[in-house]
């Protein structure tokens, strides 16, 4: 039961029409004015009070022409008065958090679907538009607060702290959430959550806060109604928070669009006009989302519309541009994130109809429960979204309808049911060496191209109740070979959902999925190389050395098991084996940059200089090359006494990573003893002690070339700091005693001036 709450006069305000309509139920030939202070040509005015709080007055007054009421029924009316003031005591509890005081969820999800219903049904002139974005502005900030989880309880004093009349709304969403509805610039709103989560962290310090938001209408191409646009904005809050809350997030702020700006991108180019990009169902990604592409230094380069989405990652055609434009790691932007619902949510768009979806997977279960052969089969009409843009929906669904008939006249489906844009669902009681002459026949009946894909029943790895996720992947295999292709659920099916899981950072679920392909298909090198990257990748290196030691007793010279294998043995502290195993993989024809580098890295930490440099030279020549391996290879130029061929390499390591302290330090010490530059020097040292302080080999050189250059006060805090950090070379002492000496002897000489000033 909610607890009965104070009344005051602001809320009387607030609820004065659902007061007065409560009146004029009992008294409708009388109006009522409710305000501070009785009306002056009232017939009758009355206090009010609310649990011995003082509230104002109720005015009455009988309306034009009509007949007053008995003198015994108006006596009635201040007990009439007395239960309508319950009543907004009840709506208020209702709306308000019982612990907090703050408004509840319920409350703010009405209060939010009141404002985008209000916008969506009252369109303006420009000249209203004009008027209305200067008195308000033009974008709602919809922001999810989480309060972390510790043991601190959030009360009517903690919600004090946070109140403020800056927002639209202030709620609790549960026990540890608060939800947060502000007009404001987009700007203007980040520098408002920015300050609003300063105060949480200065007055509630025990309440840690990271916060989710998403614009309206910003994040949302087009205008839905107002359900459908309030379900939106709260899944990508929702998912912005979950992105802020993260131990990799860079910000604990974080707003749906520049999540997706900043941190979408593309992640495979494939065959046929596709793309993977790293947004899946769990980023709000769905089929119909159109992207821009850019470059990193912000250069436009095409645009991508997405058609097969998972939890992690989205399969995308390229709708301008051209792949061989494209490359892993391009960003995308918003071009138009949600394409408007043909008709609206109204239209008879069978592809909406989720209890038939629901229907068709239940009965699917149950007939393969029932046994028998069976073949589930997701027929996708090819180029859908360009059809559908150039001729429309009605033209598509008129495509669908005939996609349907054909299936049926190709053989008579035990089910056959729409289920995505441009996709049919059918259910044959075929078994597998059946369905090409019935793929056949289909073909033949139509006069556009579909892909097939199709799990059959029985099947070890497929349970009753993921044959249609089977189709699916199916399916996404024959988009991604071409058009017009059929595709029997198989082990490279199972390899291609793997890989899309290890790219989602899904170890474990790819795993299993290369575990199902190697019951398909038990030798399949792709899949038992993949499944020995996972087992490395959760350190479980000497499964994964076993695995790929499979893949190599069948086939000696597979290079990513080579190179896989050496990894896992240098990880494991098996630095000859990996050495003699990663030797075998640059002997092999073009073998890369990661095995060479590998390679050399580790033969030079071997001691092996000879056979180090030529790797890394080599390695440092290709154009895949990262800054990293001119560092290993300047520290082996070094060592062969090449210090101008040493300095140009550690020179190219600051250029790719300028951050790349250790590279900083041995070009300041080449600095010094090349060019016997101390300036340099010293820049370059203080600056790879900025970014390791704890590094005692480069405080040992800063301080050391302080000393030399007399600043003792700067040399003794860092050479005090390396002893501090482990050294223990005695020149370093020694340099310290020297620096206590020399203060003491400017200590002596400071008195002694005293002394002989004072004299004087």
């Amino acid at each position: 039961m909610p607890s009965w709450p104070h009344l005051w006069p602001r809320d009387l305000a607030r609820f004065g029409r659902q007061f007065k309509k409560a009146l004029s139920r009992f008294l409708p030939d009388y109006e009522f004015q409710v305000g501070p202070t009785p009306e002056p040509d009232s017939d009758l005015a009355a206090p009010l009070a609310y649990l011995s709080q003082p509230l104002g007055y109720v005015s009455v007054s009988l309306k034009p022409g009509r007949q007053p009421a008995p003198p015994e029924v108006l006596a009635l009316w201040p007990s009439v008065a007395d239960s309508a003031l319950e009543n907004l005591a009840l709506r208020k509890a209702l709306q308000k958090d019982p612990e907090s005081g703050l408004y509840n969820r319920r409350y703010f999800l009405r209060q939010l679907k009141k404002i985008l219903r209000d916008r969506h049904h009252s369109p303006l002139e420009p000249n209203q538009g004009l008027t209305r974005e200067v008195q308000e502005p033009s974008t709602l900030l919809v922001a999810i607060v989480s309060l972390g989880r510790g043991q601190a309880v959030f009360n009517r004093r903690a919600a004090k702290v946070l109140s403020t009349r800056s927002v639209q709304c202030l709620a609790r969403l549960d026990q540890d959430k608060l939800g947060l509805l502000l007009w404001a610039d987009p700007e203007a709103g980040r520098l408002f959550l920015d300050n609003f989560r300063q105060n949480i962290l200065q007055n509630l310090p025990d309440f840690p806060p990271t916060i989710g938001y998403a614009l309206w209408p910003q994040d949302l191409a087009f205008n839905p109604p107002g359900t459908e646009a309030l379900d939106l904005l709260m899944e990508r809050a929702k998912t912005a928070l979950f992105f802020a809350s993260g131990a990799q997030s860079p910000s604990p702020i974080i707003g749906f669009g520049e999540m997706v700006e900043k941190y979408g991108h593309l992640t495979q180019i494939l065959p046929q006009d596709r793309v993977v990009v790293n947004l899946g169902r769990a980023m709000g990604a769905r089929a119909g989302q159109v992207f821009a592409v850019k470059s990193r230094d912000g250069r436009p380069k095409g645009e991508i519309s997405l058609f097969e989405t998972s939890e992690n990652y989205a399969l995308a055609n390229v709708t301008s541009g051209g792949p061989n434009q494209l490359s892993s790691g391009d960003l995308l932007t918003f071009s138009r994130f949600d394409a408007p619902p043909e008709g609206g949510l109204t239209s008879q768009n069978p592809n909406l109809d989720q209890g038939q979806k629901r229907h068709f997977l239940e009965t699917l279960t149950r007939l393969a429960n029932a046994g028998g052969d069976l073949t589930t089969a997701l027929i996708a009409i090819d180029d859908w979204e360009k059809m559908e843009t150039l001729a429309g929906p009605e033209e598509l669904a008129k495509r669908l309808t005939r996609l349907q008939t054909a299936a049926e006249q190709a053989h008579p489906c035990e089910m056959a049911t729409p289920w995505d844009s441009g996709t049919l669902a059918v259910v044959w009681a075929l078994s597998a060496s059946d369905l090409p002459a019935v793929t056949e026949k289909l073909r033949a009946k139509l006069d556009f191209p579909v892909s097939l894909g199709l799990a059959p029943w029985p099947c070890p790895v497929i349970k009753p109740d993921g044959l249609l996720t089977a189709a699916r992947q199916a399916l996404l295999e024959a988009s991604m070979t071409g058009s017009a292709q059929t595709i029997m659920f198989g082990p490279q099916c199972l390899n291609i959902a793997g890989d899309h899981l290890f790219e989602a950072g899904d170890l474990v679920g790819a795993m299993e999925e290369y575990r199902r392909g190697l019951i398909l298909e038990p030798g399949r090198l792709n899949l038992l190389n993949s499944l020995g990257v996972c087992q490395a990748k959760l350190g479980d290196h000497r499964t994964a050395i076993l695995t790929f030691d499979q893949v190599l007793a069948k086939d000696p010279d597979n290079l990513m098991a080579l190179f896989n294998k050496g990894c896992s043995l240098i990880l494991e502290g098996r630095l000859e084996e990996a050495a003699n195993t990663l030797a075998l993989a640059v002997a092999l024809p073009s073998p890369g940059f990661e095995p060479l580098y590998q390679y050399g890295r580790l033969s030079l930490e071997l001691g092996q200089i000879e056979r180090a440099l030529p790797i890394l030279r080599q390695a440092a020549s290709l154009k895949e090359r990262r800054g990293v391996v001119y560092r290993q290879l300047g520290q082996a130029e070094l060592l062969t006494g090449n210090s101008h061929l040493a300095m140009e390499a550690f020179k190219k390591a600051v250029k790719h990573d300028p951050d790349d302290a250790r590279s900083l330090s041995s070009l300041g010490v080449l600095f010094l003893e090349n060019a016997n530059d101390r300036d340099v020097a010293v820049s370059l040292f203080q600056r790879s002690v900025e970014i390791e302080p704890t590094n005692s080999l480069f405080r040992q050189r800063l301080g050391k070339l302080l000393f030399d250059r007399g600043d003792f006060s700067g040399a003794e805090r860092h050479l005090r700091a390396a002893v501090e950090y482990g050294c223990l070379a005695p020149d370093i002492h020694r340099r310290l005693e020297k620096v206590k000496t020399q203060d003491e002897n400017a200590l002596e000489t400071l008195e002694s001036d005293q002394i002989s000033n004072k004299r004087a």
